[in-house]
């Protein structure tokens, strides 16, 4: 089972990236992370939204970001990760 699918693995700096949602949680919530684990972006997404958008951020060499998806499953916590190569232009 795939919680989410992004549109494309080619993503290019300062552009955007459409993330679609297969499965969708009651309550979830997205963070795209650099390298380090530093949160770059992020929302919370409400039962109903079926896509989702993020803007990049500026890299001046290619840079692997991770999506994370965090959501309640039964009484614990679930996530899923997501690579993400965000291209120089």
């Amino acid at each position: 089972d795939r919680l989410l699918h992004v549109e494309t693995r080619y993503a290019v700096s300062r552009g955007s990236v459409r993330i679609h949602l297969l499965e969708h949680p009651a309550r979830l919530h997205l963070v795209l992370q650099d390298s380090q684990g530093t949160p770059v972006g992020a929302k919370d997404i409400s039962p109903n939204e079926a896509t989702v958008d993020f803007t990049l951020p500026a890299v001046a060499t290619d840079e692997t970001f991770v999506l994370v998806a965090g959501f309640q499953q039964g009484t614990g916590e679930q996530t899923v990760l997501q690579p993400l190569i965000v291209h120089a232009r």
